[in-house]
């Protein structure tokens, strides 16, 4: 019977290794496996890197592991990652069989789809600067709509417009029909500063909730409110959920705070978000005595969103309820304890009960965790 070979444990290894694409932390190398066979198009280069051999080697002190992932350097990728994820017996043989087909069907597509598939995952994973690279590597080889716009959104992302405006113009010239393509190019005109532009295809697209958002934000933006609210209105008449909290909060913004709650009592049935939303109402108008009223039945229904107790910490802490916001921010933490936003919240109830050196402490771990962040984001570009 075949024995797992295991590495040191978790609580011995405290050097962790980052895949910087998935932006996954490992401290084990059954961990790696699992996440590289799980996620192969987007970790098997980590995988083969000398610094994930390094890490093997010296942080999980597994020489005779790392010197097999160096043996298997001049294999085809198939074959390497195979070879690579059979160096200890954490997968079954049909697992890897299965795997070996997934490998087969990836090496018979183009160069373009696979560079495609890589920047729209990018692209999800909010990585916009890096699927833009991989799109235009893309459109070496053709230039189709699918990537045209995709590559337009992420230059949106990445704040080039002018150069977004430019990519679906040419996806609109290959496809005149396509009324996603044109929904989205208007949305680059405004960004871009082509406000007319942006209208004249809106005008000239069938009426849609897309449509009618896009053209609130083009009317808020001229500061035309009676615009603004038609069509938001006629976008939350979808019951779309996002409509409806749009439509809410430009009522909240205008300080028609009845008209808020008809509206975001639209959405049924109601749940956590929606109580956060009656919360924020109320605390526009300054009565915390309300908000935090609406919140403490929330978290009757929803005990374990720590948003609604971040909410409620806040509220209470600035109704002077301090032994109550205390009680919150304390939950929120056992909830969710790696969160800026619980810290940052910690930080501010620790001040309001002029407690200097656990104000202290929480600054400084707030400060700790954010400089972390920033260090692994770096990393991960």
């Amino acid at each position: 019977m075949a024995v797992l070979q295991l590495c040191m444990s978790q609580a011995e290894n405290t050097s962790s290794f980052m895949f910087r694409l998935t932006n996954t932390k490992v401290f084990s190398l059954e961990e790696a496996l699992f996440l590289v066979f799980h996620n192969w198009k987007q970790a098997a280069e980590e995988f083969f890197t000398p610094r994930f051999i390094d890490w093997v080697k010296n942080d999980l002190r597994l020489s005779n592991i790392a010197e097999k992932l160096n043996r298997y350097s001049d294999l085809a990728f198939s074959e390497r990652l195979t070879s690579c994820l059979s160096v200890i017996d954490y997968f079954d043989t049909s697992e890897i069989k299965g795997l070996r087909k997934e490998l087969d069907a990836w090496a018979k597509r183009k160069e373009w789809e696979k560079l495609k598939e890589q920047g729209d995952y990018l692209l999800n994973q909010k990585k916009p600067g890096r699927a833009v690279a991989a799109y235009k590597r893309a459109l070496r080889d053709t230039r189709r709509v699918s990537l045209l716009n995709n590559l337009a959104i992420a230059l949106m992302h990445t704040e080039q417009y002018d150069e977004s405006v430019k990519m679906f113009r040419e996806a609109m010239e290959l496809e005149p029909e396509n009324d996603d393509v044109k929904l989205n190019y208007a949305e680059a005109c405004m960004y871009a500063g082509k406000t007319e532009d942006a209208f004249s295809i809106l005008e000239n697209l069938p009426p849609s909730e897309a449509v009618f958002l896009l053209l609130s934000e083009l009317y808020s933006r001229r500061g035309d409110s009676e615009n603004t609210l038609k069509n938001l209105i006629s976008a939350a008449e979808s019951d779309d959920h996002e409509s409806i909290f749009r439509l809410t909060d430009y009522y909240i913004e205008v300080a028609e705070f009845d008209n808020a709650i008809s509206a975001i009592n639209r959405i049924t049935p109601q749940n956590s978000r929606t109580a956060v939303k009656h919360a924020e109402i109320y605390k526009s108008q300054a009565d915390f005595v309300a908000a935090s009223k609406v919140l403490e039945d929330a978290v009757k229904s929803w005990p374990d969103d720590v948003g609604l107790w971040l909410e409620l910490s806040e509220c209470t802490r600035r109704n002077s309820d301090l032994e109550r916001a205390n009680q919150a921010i304390i939950k929120a933490i056992s909830l969710k304890p790696e969160s800026p936003r619980v810290k940052l919240e910690l930080i501010k109830v620790r001040r309001a009960q002029s407690r200097p050196r656990e104000y202290q402490e929480a600054l400084r771990q707030l400060i700790d965790y954010l400089k972390n962040e920033y260090r692994e984001s770096e990393e991960a570009e």
